[in-house]
């Protein structure tokens, strides 16, 4: 990851502090750590408002740079701290939202004096605002999507079951350069690669956190003799959906040509349009 694109990140993070008279942050969670840092560490980046950032890692152990020191425990942060000069923040913030309760509350006893609050929903309002670097990327993996689904309907064939489905969804997007890396944020949300609808509309218990699914491929939620409905189909069926798909990568890369803001809350909108019409076609399958 580029150092001026990390910075940028962090200052992002940094202003939004100075609005709520916050000193510093502590951040250990995987996905945090890769948008400030650029990779993910068994360890922590201290980000105080007006100093450098400093990594405090204990894997990999063969991090070299100015700002990184090796620990063994959290508690030997405070220290270090001390020890660079750095005073000790009057107000902190941690990633509440994420943490454990036990590692949250460990973390923040290492700051007796300290006033410590939830810092995750700052750190998403500064990340619902992309980079050009971050809109880049988005642009690259909606082709490689649209790569992986247009060729769907190649590998479905009928009779076939969920699990066999699912199988060759997941081939294709491998074959595009997916890492096989699924993250989502959400108690009550599991995802996995190739994950196909099946069953009556929103009508059982599902991956997904909104009304739409199926009894998917758990064997607790056994269809029963019901019809089973494939996304395959939909896009086997109604090929204009995938046409539909293609004109919102173009729509967001129109965003980017005209240097404005995509927000989180934009492509929320386009996927749930999407979504609403994979709905409405599931109706007439």
């Amino acid at each position: 990851m580029l150092q001026p694109e990390l910075k940028f990140r962090r200052d992002k993070i940094r202003s939004l502090m100075a609005l709520q008279g916050i000193d510093a942050a502590l951040i250990t969670c995987n996905t945090n750590l890769i948008y400030t840092y650029g990779c993910v560490v068994s360890g922590y980046l201290y980000l105080p408002l007006h100093s450098p950032a400093l990594l405090f890692f204990k894997r990999p152990n063969n991090i070299t740079g100015e700002h990184s020191f090796p620990i063994r425990k959290p508690e030997q942060i405070v220290d270090l701290l001390k020890e660079n000069g750095l005073p000790m923040p009057t107000k902190l913030m941690l990633e509440g939202d994420e943490l454990p309760y036990t590692e949250y509350c460990r973390l923040a006893s290492l700051f007796p004096e300290t006033e410590v609050v939830n810092g995750t929903p700052l750190i998403r309002q500064a990340r619902s605002v992309k980079t050009p670097v971050e809109i880049e990327m988005l642009r690259r993996s909606g082709i490689a999507h649209a790569k992986a689904y247009e060729q769907i309907p190649s590998v479905y064939r009928p009779g076939m079951t969920d699990i066999e489905f699912s199988i060759e969804i997941e081939r294709l997007m491998r074959l595009q350069g997916c890492l096989g890396i699924f993250r989502v944020f959400g108690r009550s949300m599991e995802i996995f690669m190739g994950s196909v609808l099946t069953g009556d509309n929103a009508g059982y218990p599902s991956p997904y956190d909104f009304a739409l699914g199926g009894q998917g491929l758990d064997p607790a939620f056994k269809c029963k003799g019901k019809k089973r409905i494939f996304m395959g189909h939909i896009f086997i069926k109604f090929p204009d959906l995938l046409g539909l798909c293609r004109k919102e990568i173009i729509m967001l890369q129109k965003f980017r040509d005209l240097d404005q803001k995509i927000t989180v809350h934009q492509i929320d909108l386009v996927m749930v349009l999407l979504r609403f019409l994979t709905q409405i076609l599931c109706i007439f399958l």
